[in-house]
């Protein structure tokens, strides 16, 4: 997760200061990696502790900085569409997803 977040960030600085909506676009595909991380660390979660249950305080402390890394994701899809939006007046905040 910490990798893609890096990226999301290189592509959105870049996308800002370049204003190239292209790129500010790259964010999107990236958001879909987080988002599927996290709805599968929670299964993941389970069975590991199932394997060894002296993890538990370990495995809600990670829980917990998953969902924080995948609400940064959030945050730079969020200004990903900004971007987007300043530059080509397209609002892609509120599309319906295909």
């Amino acid at each position: 997760m910490g990798n893609t977040i890096d990226s999301m960030l290189d592509h959105i600085v870049y996308a800002y200061t370049e204003k190239d909506v292209k790129t500010a676009r790259k964010v999107f595909k990236k958001d879909k990696i987080l988002d599927k991380i996290n709805h599968q660390s929670l299964q993941i979660l389970e069975e590991e502790i199932k394997k060894d249950i002296s993890i538990i305080e370990q495995a809600l402390i990670l829980s917990s900085v998953i969902k924080k890394l995948e609400r940064v994701g959030d945050l730079i899809k969020n200004i990903a569409e900004d971007i987007i939006f300043y530059i080509d007046a397209e609002v892609v905040k509120h599309k319906k997803k295909k």
